[in-house]
This record gives structure tokens, C-alpha cells and sequence, in this order.
């Protein structure tokens, strides 16, 4: 059998991307999309490029139509405003000509009101990483912190507030790509959002790639994956006008409780409401799970969730796991081969940022086993562990050292931990899709170690996959863990410093 992938060239994807966005692609072809999408960070990025601009032009050609009508020169000609009518073989001029569109819209908007271009400013929690990118247009009226017309926001890590002028508050967690169009428009490409509209403030529009949210008075939340395409909407209070933006362009108004799917067809889904995944405050720091191994109730070990979006469970399962005593309370103890602890939670996906931090303690010269892991076992890119270096296949490094694996690759410290002692590890990967000496950081005892070996390869940690596996805790490991905690997004290890005094 050839196990091989099949490989597409860009314009074989990009018609992918062209019918998705159409509403007429295949079963098939959805398919194979979406698998190049939760493999590929490049094609991703390239899906949220190309449903920016299809979703700005159709607005736009709408724009220019009424433009023409009233006597204005046009800003586009005609054959652009026929082009939806038209085949694909002219979309790429069809797209390439958004930009002048969008440019000369602009410079009328500022001529003609000549107004403080500021429309909504923002915040952030402790250690969020965004950039903002303002259109030419906005001028030097705009400071680091607010958003004007055709402002981007891209956040890759933490959680910001966006608060309109017009009465419009949001809470945007990462990964996240939104566009102010004006003050009662945004784009979303990707990211989760949860939107407060005041009564003033009613008939705010939110766009995404496949759908139109307006809002009548209420509050809701949008959420994009940009590795599936999926995209949902949630009423909590009020109600919405939903549309589908392409081929059937279904309507529905939705109220207080009711969820939907866009679907490929342009048809609405409905789906279970799911509030808990929307934050409705800005949190003091990065969204983390933590455990700390004090109190264990009928074999379920108490996790506290820190702005993550998720009712988190564990439970012990196997023999020889019990508590025992550390620097700090309690402690899990587990056996190798016998003991570890089991998580609902599916972790941290993608080539998303993350820090894993805890203390551990492992008896002298004795085998080593999994601290954490998620993802596909034994698979290219798609699992994430972190361990003590076996030693066991010829790799090299350090045996005992701290190791951090992404699929076939891995980087391991120069510490043999296995010394009856505590250690507090951190193990930080920068979120840059690659697995080497310069995106993961190991440190022991709040020096940074130093590198015995290394295979570099690329991270994309698969949590959908039929054998994907949740957060695990202990497998194969055998000694004790206290106080361990997966941060989503690059904490510095200098945050933790105060551990160690």
C-alpha cells in the first residue's frame, strides 16, 4: 500500500480555498482541505489571506455599485462588479483589485468626515503577544493601544479587550486575526471572540469567512478554527441576524440559547450551545491548567483552570499511584508501567505557543518515563511530551536529562535529574512552527540548560486525529510531580522564580 501523502501544488490549493469560500466545493476535496490545514501552518495562513479579501470584496463591490449609482466616478470598473457572475479563471484579478478598492473608499471616508479616525481601544493580559497594523489612511491620530478604519489586530498568544467608542466591548482570545472595518463592522478571520453590543450600539456586524452576525441588541459570541474551517456562532442574551455568505446565503434569526455551524453548502447547522468556551473578562495573565496534587477524591485529582475554556477532569487509573509528601503539600507518586493520570482535555493544538512548569523528584538511576504528553503517539509533528531522556534508541544526550519530543523530533538538557532530589522544570516552545535549539528552552532549577542533543523538525500537534490522545500525566514515569502547570503561550521563566527560594 503507498502510504505517501498526496501533495498539492499552491493552485491546487488555492481552487481548494476558492471553493470553499464559493460554497461548491466536494465531499472530497473538504476533506483532503482540511487535513492540509491542520498539517500546514503556511496553508493556513494562506486560507486566512484569501477569505480577508473575498469577504472584504463582496462588501466592497456592494459599495461601489451604490457609488456608480449615485454619480460618483467608479472607484472599480464594471466588469469587477459582474465578476461574481463570472468563473473562476478570473478571481485572482478579481481579488488583486480589492486593495485599490478598499484604498480609494478609505481616502473618501477621511475627506468627507474629517474626524478623530480612533474607534476602539484595546487591552491585554500580562505576557499577550499582539501587533496591530494600521491602514495608511488612519495617520498619526492613532496611538500603539487603539484601532481606526482598516486596522489589523493579529494576537499569537494571551487574551485582549477591544472597547468601541460606539458601545461595543469584545473579548478576543488568541490565535486571533480581526480587521476594524468601521465602528459598527469587524472581520474575523480567525480566533474566538465574545461580544457585548449596548442598546445604542445595535446593528453591529461581525464578518468571518462564511458567515454575516448582526447583532440586534445582545450579546454572542464567533468562533473560527483556522485548522478546520469550522465556524460557530452563540447567542447568550437578545438576539442575531445570521446569514451564510456564499451559495444559499441561509438566513436565520437566532435568540438567547441557540448555536450554529456555517456549513460548506452555505446552510446552517444547528449545534449544542457551548458558553463555557467564550471569556467574558480580561484575565490577569496567559490561560493556564494547573495541578497540585493536594487533593485526591474518589481517584480524581483536583485541576484548577485559569481563563481556559474548559471543564478540566482527572483521574488516577492503574496501580500504585497515591500521594506523598513534597516541598509543598502533596505530591502524585507513580510507578512506571502501572500508574498514570488520565485528563479530559485534548491540550494545546497546532504550533500554538506553550510552557510546561512543575516540580519532580525521581529516585537515583532508575528508569524514566513521561512527565506530560498529548497529541498522536509516535507520529510526525503530532504529539507533544515532556520527559527524562531514556537513552534507549542510540540518540544521544544526556540519560535523565530533561526532554521536551514533538513527534519524530526532540531536544534534551545536559542534567541527570534522576538524584532523589526536587527539581522545578520548565519546558517553553516560542510558538514558531519548528522544533529546534532557538524555539524550545529548557531550564532546571532556573538555569537555563544546555543542549546534549537535538533533531529539529516541524510542530504541529494533532488533536482531532482518531488516535489522538488528551492530556496524560505520569505514563511511564517513575517518581513523583508536584505542581504542574501548561500555560498557553510563552511564559518566562524568571515567573517563577520565587519557587525556588
Amino acid at each position: 500500500m503507498n502510504n505517501h501523502p498526496i501533495t498539492y501544488s499552491l493552485e491546487d490549493v488555492d481552487a481548494m480555498i476558492y471553493s470553499l469560500l464559493d460554497g461548491d466545493i466536494t465531499a472530497v476535496a473538504h476533506a483532503n482541505l482540511q487535513q492540509l490545514l491542520k498539517a500546514d501552518v503556511t496553508i493556513r495562513n494562506r486560507y486566512s489571506e484569501l477569505s480577508q479579501l473575498h469577504s472584504i470584496l463582496e462588501e466592497r463591490v456592494s459599495d461601489a455599485t451604490n457609488l456608480i449609482q449615485d454619480g460618483h466616478q467608479s472607484v472599480v470598473s464594471m466588469e469587477l462588479v459582474l465578476a461574481r457572475q463570472r468563473k473562476r479563471i478570473i478571481k485572482r484579478s478579481f481579488l488583486a483589485a480589492a486593495a485599490l478598492m478598499i484604498f480609494s473608499l478609505s481616502i473618501m471616508y477621511f475627506i468627507d468626515t474629517k474626524q478623530d479616525p480612533t474607534l476602539a481601544k484595546i487591552k491585554s493580559s500580562e505576557y499577550s503577544v499582539y501587533n496591530i497594523q494600521h491602514s495608511s489612511e488612519a495617520g498619526e491620530g492613532v496611538d500603539e493601544n487603539s484601532l481606526a478604519p482598516g486596522s489589523s489586530i493579529e494576537i499569537s498568544q494571551g487574551t485582549v479587550e477591544m472597547e468601541f467608542s460606539a458601545g461595543v466591548t469584545s473579548i478576543i482570545q488568541a490565535p486571533a486575526l480581526i480587521t476594524v472595518i468601521s465602528e459598527s463592522k469587524v472581520d474575523i478571520q480567525r480566533g474566538r471572540v465574545w461580544f457585548n453590543v449596548a442598546s445604542e450600539a445595535k446593528g453591529f456586524t461581525v464578518l468571518t469567512p462564511q458567515l454575516e452576525v448582526i447583532d440586534l441588541g445582545t450579546e454572542f459570541g464567533v468562533s473560527i478554527d483556522p485548522t478546520t474551517a469550522e465556524e460557530e456562532v452563540h447567542v447568550f442574551k437578545g438576539k442575531v441576524m445570521v446569514t451564510t455568505l456564499h451559495k444559499f446565503k441561509q438566513s436565520e434569526t437566532l435568540f438567547a440559547g441557540d448555536s450554529r455551524s456555517a456549513n460548506v453548502s452555505g446552510r446552517l447547522k444547528v449545534i449544542d450551545s457551548n458558553e463555557v468556551q467564550f471569556l467574558k473578562e480580561l484575565p490577569n495573565t496567559l490561560p493556564s491548567v494547573s495541578w497540585n496534587f493536594d487533593h485526591l477524591e474518589r481517584g480524581m485529582f483536583q485541576s484548577e483552570n485559569y481563563a481556559v475554556p474548559y471543564k478540566v477532569k482527572s483521574w488516577g487509573s492503574g496501580v500504585g499511584l497515591h500521594q506523598t509528601s513534597s516541598k509543598d503539600g502533596l505530591a502524585a507518586s507513580f510507578m512506571p508501567k502501572s500508574s498514570y493520570i488520565k485528563t479530559n482535555w485534548k491540550g494545546i493544538d497546532s504550533d500554538l505557543p506553550r510552557t510546561i512548569v512543575c516540580w519532580i523528584k525521581c529516585p537515583k538511576h532508575q528508569p524514566v518515563g513521561s512527565i506530560i504528553e498529548w497529541g498522536v503517539p509516535l507520529a510526525t509533528s503530532s504529539k507533544w511530551r515532556v520527559t527524562l531522556n531514556p537513552e534507549s534508541l542510540g540518540e544521544g544526550g544526556v540519560k535523565g536529562a530533561l526532554r521536551t519530543e514533538y513527534g519524530n523530533g526532540y531536544i534534551i538538557g545536559s542534567t541527570d535529574l534522576r538524584d532523589g532530589r526536587w527539581h522545578q522544570i520548565i519546558s517553553i516552545y516560542n510558538g514558531s512552527g519548528v522544533g529546534d535549539t532557538d524555539s524550545i528552552q529548557l531550564y532546571v532549577d532556573g538555569k537555563m540548560e544546555k543542549i546534549s542533543a537535538y533533531v529539529e523538525n516541524e510542530i504541529s500537534t494533532i488533536l482531532d486525529h482518531p488516535k489522538s490522545e488528551p492530556v496524560t500525566i505520569g505514563k511511564g514515569f517513575h517518581g513523583s510531580i508536584d505542581n504542574l502547570r501548561i500555560y498557553q503561550g510563552v511564559m518566562p521563566a524568571k515567573a517563577f522564580a520565587d519557587e525556588l527560594k
